[in-house]
């Protein structure tokens, strides 16, 4: 394919229909029933650091993220692949399960990210939404932050450059300093400070 994936799964999903793809999916599906069950996000301390979930970069992303909506599932069991990093997992009613939600995979310039579950449109209406009802406009729209962070990742490929250094003209005289600019970029080129 050569191309990214973003999979997200949905209550009708065939789950034996995507063993097409499966090379390039971040997750094989050991076994997969149509029962609806809701669930909680539970993102891991280590994958904040992925510009998939980036907020402001600091210690409160986790909290952040870790306080979105429930969403829903079905009964999927999956492994992932070595290779990918596991950004969330699942929690039923408050108890984290051994079972990946959100996971991402960069191999061979190969980038695909899957999120086992469905209705993320509630992180938008129940969590974002409610609270600009109440009137709290300093909201972040944590919905938003991950469908763009999602697919600004996806969508670098690792030949661009995330590093840039340039001298700040062509030529120089023997004894005036050589000055340089330097550019550094993330995982998802996005500038960093």
């Amino acid at each position: 394919l050569g191309k990214p994936i973003l999979f997200i799964g949905g209550l009708k999903t065939d789950y034996q229909k995507l063993k097409k793809i499966e090379d390039y999916l971040p997750f094989n599906i050991a076994s997969s029933q149509a029962r609806e069950f809701q669930i909680l996000a539970d993102f891991y301390p280590n994958a904040i650091s992925s510009p998939i979930l980036r907020i402001e970069g600091d210690g409160n992303d986790l909290s952040k993220w870790n306080n979105l909506a429930p969403i829903f599932r079905t009964e999927t069991f999956g492994r992932t692949k070595p290779e990918s990093q596991v950004l969330a997992g699942i929690k039923i009613n408050n108890t984290p399960i051994n079972e990946a939600l959100i996971v991402s995979r960069d191999i061979q310039n190969k980038k695909s990210l899957a999120i086992l579950a469905y209705g993320l449109y509630r992180w938008k209406l129940n969590s974002y939404a409610e609270e600009i009802a109440k009137g709290r406009t300093e909201t972040l729209d944590l919905y938003d932050i991950f469908i763009i962070n999602s697919l600004r990742w996806l969508s670098v490929n690792e030949q661009s450059q995330r590093i840039r250094i340039q001298p700040l003209k062509k030529f120089f005289s023997e004894d005036e300093p050589v000055e340089f600019i330097a550019q550094i970029y993330d995982a998802s080129y996005t500038p960093i400070d």
